[in-house]
């Protein structure tokens, strides 16, 4: 079983410090929407940086816009996109349209 950090914080410093303290306990690390929205790629890039053996997961909550939000991710080096379970097939189609041509 895997284990998932969820950073809640704002802060980039705040989520870079909490998962620095619990990094030998966890498998991801998931950069949550709201510091996503507020800092851009820049968390999902540093967490990767900082943290080059954990699985990094973008929670952009995608609903629509699928094809550059998850090509947004893929720049940023994210490893997990996570996408409502109530999209629709189609949608679900674009994003992996995009993260197979980013995987050729």
């Amino acid at each position: 079983m895997k284990l998932q950090l969820a950073l809640d914080f704002m802060s980039l410093e705040d989520s870079l410090m909490i998962v620095q303290k619990v990094e030998e306990y966890i498998d991801r690390i998931e950069a949550e929407t709201t510091i996503i929205l507020a800092k851009g790629n820049k968390p999902i890039r540093e967490l990767k940086k900082h943290f080059p053996s954990k699985h990094t997961v973008a929670n952009l909550k995608i609903i629509a816009g699928e094809k550059s939000i998850t090509e947004n991710a893929i720049k940023a080096d994210g490893d997990v996109i996570i996408i409502h379970a109530c999209v629709s097939n189609s949608t679900i189609g674009r994003k992996n349209e995009v993260t197979n041509r980013a995987q050729a």
